[in-house]
């Protein structure tokens, strides 16, 4: 569901040559990059995979939340996305290896349409990924840079009206989404609609049975997939928790394995 009033319009490019610096939303594929012909970098291996050029290659290491620098071999057509720093005094010449370091003209853009174009005026841009094409776009967002509001917020199961799960983005501390307290496995999900590079989320827990958020886990996915949604971090009962880092995510969940409710006053997710 939409928010009319801070969701304007959305605009689709393609792009399918490597031009500004590397960025990691999976629906980009181009990125900047020094080629570094008959070396070898050594480091730790992310994942090995099946490239017929050195461009996929490049592809493949800007699509990866942790690639930092890819070792390519033309002949085996194998591309190497390392996740260690690239460090030229760990290397080895060697002719039929090609390193990619990635170019970080200025690693702090919110995206390359928003950046190099700013097409949304005074308001805020944000590149995204529209999930089910992969097809790249951007958002322009009115007063705030938070996402919450433009998501779909749901329940494992709800316990009454007043704790349905629209109240977790609803502004308001006082009010809460809130699961029954009976059963295990129960969770607080909010699917942004959009893949975003999040750069924080903030947590309120509310204020009455604080102690029911102590040890729920908070956890995020490109995808709704349950095998790969991964760690953010681990809820206290503290009136407000705050998580700031880069996370390529849709869908934010927030899980507990306990008998009793699960209770959500307030979520944020800043772009």
């Amino acid at each position: 569901m939409f928010h009319k009033d801070k969701f304007f319009y959305i605009w689709a490019t393609f792009f399918t040559t490597f031009v500004y610096s590397i960025t990691r939303l999976p629906c980009f594929s181009y990125a900047n990059y020094n080629l570094i012909p008959s070396k070898y970098y050594w480091g730790v291996i992310e994942s090995s995979l099946y490239a017929d050029s050195v461009i996929n290659c490049g592809t493949y290491c800007t699509r990866s939340q942790t690639c930092e620098y890819a070792n390519y071999n033309e002949n085996l057509q194998t591309c190497q996305l390392m996740s260690s720093t690239a460090n030229s005094l760990n290397s080895s010449t060697i002719s039929q290896w090609t390193v990619l370091t990635t170019v970080f003209i200025n690693n702090t853009n919110v995206g390359p349409i928003c950046e190099d174009n700013a097409p949304c005026g005074k308001l805020h841009c944000r590149d995204i990924c529209v999930s089910d094409s992969m097809v790249h776009a951007y958002l322009c967002l009115a007063e705030s840079n938070d996402v919450s509001t433009l998501g779909s917020p749901s329940l494992s199961a709800t316990y009454r009206s007043t704790t349905a799960p629209s109240y977790a983005i609803d502004g308001n501390l006082t009010t809460a989404a809130m699961t029954p307290p009976a059963g295990n496995n129960k969770w607080f999900k909010l699917d942004l609609i959009f893949i975003f590079r999040v750069y924080q989320i903030i947590v309120w827990n509310h204020f009455a049975n604080t102690f029911r958020m102590n040890g729920n886990n908070l956890t995020a996915s490109i995808n709704d997939k349950p095998s790969e949604y991964f760690l953010i971090g681990r809820l206290n009962s503290n009136a407000k928790q705050v998580f700031t880092g880069s996370y390529i995510v849709r869908y934010i969940l927030i899980t507990k394995t306990d008998s009793d409710a699960l209770q959500v006053a307030e979520i944020n997710v800043f772009v």
